[in-house]
């Protein structure tokens, strides 16, 4: 009797093949969960799964080894976060929201560091336009999503001058048109 092959699961996210390996001296055959012949060899390329599938491999032709389970795991992707940009006149800190089917991280960039775990993000005291960026999932994440913590700026007060007089005199303002430049 031929030694079993050593073979381990692997896991993807979402639909697509992976590819399966195992290891023995003898010749490798591959089998679908209803025991149908589907491979030989070391390697052997699913078709694209949906779902999480079973395969069972075995070593040895005359004598053959017992079937060893090779599972392929086909976890979920999570829906891309929703958000919602906030805009506050002026330097503050806004409270920005994102919902999603699984846990949400906030970042400082794509791939960046984590700002908060949470739907909702309350940013510091921001005194320009920032962008932060939005993550879905544990296991199997979604994209970045940028959300946008925007910074209206806060226009000036006008200056006004003040006016003195030396005699008890009317204020007149005049005004010059540019005819008379």
């Amino acid at each position: 009797v031929s030694s079993p092959p050593v073979s381990s699961g692997i896991s993807r996210c979402g639909s697509g093949s992976v590819s399966l390996q195992a290891t023995t001296t003898d010749t490798i055959r591959w089998f679908d969960s209803q025991n149908n012949p589907v491979a030989t060899g070391t390697n052997f390329t699913t078709p694209s799964l949906t779902q999480t599938t079973i395969y069972f491999v075995q070593s040895g032709i005359t004598c053959p080894s017992a079937m060893v389970t090779d599972t392929v795991y086909v976890n979920d992707v999570p829906s891309t976060p929703v958000v919602t940009g906030q805009s506050n006149c002026g330097h503050g800190i806004l409270t920005l929201n994102a919902s999603s089917d699984a846990p949400v991280k906030w970042y400082d960039a794509p791939n960046g560091n984590v700002l908060y775990s949470g739907n909702t993000f309350i940013t510091p005291d921001i005194s320009q336009t920032t962008v932060y960026y939005v993550q879905s999932g544990t296991l199997c994440k979604s994209n970045f999503i940028p959300d946008t913590a925007v910074i209206i700026p806060v226009s000036q007060l006008p200056v006004s001058g003040s006016v003195s007089r030396c005699d008890d005199g009317d204020r007149k303002s005049t005004r010059l048109n540019s005819s008379h430049l």
